[in-house]
């Protein structure tokens, strides 16, 4: 049983990474802005936290939320919030 959490976790953190990826992507692609180079820089920082889990990657991704509420874009600003909601839910505040 102890296997299969640990390939659960591995699988999480996976889906995590690709969430992540996928919104370094789409700020990368959008308008530019300070909140989205915020933003930008918190979810990679985030990123390089995840497979520790830390409160570190938990602040970074509380703050890249914040960063990404004032971006002016407003397609930019919904598809980066709906990604950072998709996050497992023990990662939101």
């Amino acid at each position: 049983m102890r296997k299969s959490n640990q390939s659960v976790l591995v699988v999480n953190w996976e889906e995590e990474l690709g969430k992540l990826d996928e919104l370094l992507a789409l700020l990368a692609n959008a308008p530019p802005s300070p909140e989205s180079e915020i933003a930008r820089e918190h979810i990679q920082s985030a990123r390089c936290e995840l497979g520790a889990m830390s409160a570190k990657c938990e602040l970074d991704l509380e703050l890249a939320r914040t960063a990404t509420s004032r971006i002016a874009d407003v397609a930019t600003r919904r598809n980066a919030q709906t990604i950072l909601l998709s996050l497992p839910s023990d990662r939101r505040s």
